[in-house]
């Protein structure tokens, strides 16, 4: 009988053991496991940052494409003002000098 209550002592001790073990291990695994979810956390943070600009960018395209028709209009425009504006001013010199050499 005594040497089954040391047999059992031995095994509870080894039992104990491992079960410090496992619990070692297991908090080593949830560190671990805690460690990633802040990565994935942080990954997912930019991302929804980068689709928040995407969305601006989005939107703001349009509205980029529409001022920029705008401007290239009143260039155009402009430019044909400067033309009219240099042949009235050509077309003036001529005169001036047919007046003047009368």
């Amino acid at each position: 009988m005594l040497k089954n209550k040391e047999i059992l002592k031995q095994k509870i001790e080894k039992l104990t053991l491992k079960c410090q073990n496992f619990e070692k291990e297991n908090e080593i695994l949830r560190q671990m496991c805690t460690t990633k979810c802040e990565g994935c956390v942080e990954k997912d943070n930019k991302f929804q940052d980068f689709q928040k600009e995407y969305d601006n960018l989005k939107w703001s395209s349009p509205r980029v494409q529409e001022t920029y028709d705008t401007l290239k209009k009143q260039v155009k425009c402009f430019d044909e003002r400067l033309s009219e504006t240099l042949t009235t001013k050509g077309f003036m010199r001529e005169k001036l000098k047919k007046y003047n050499k009368n």
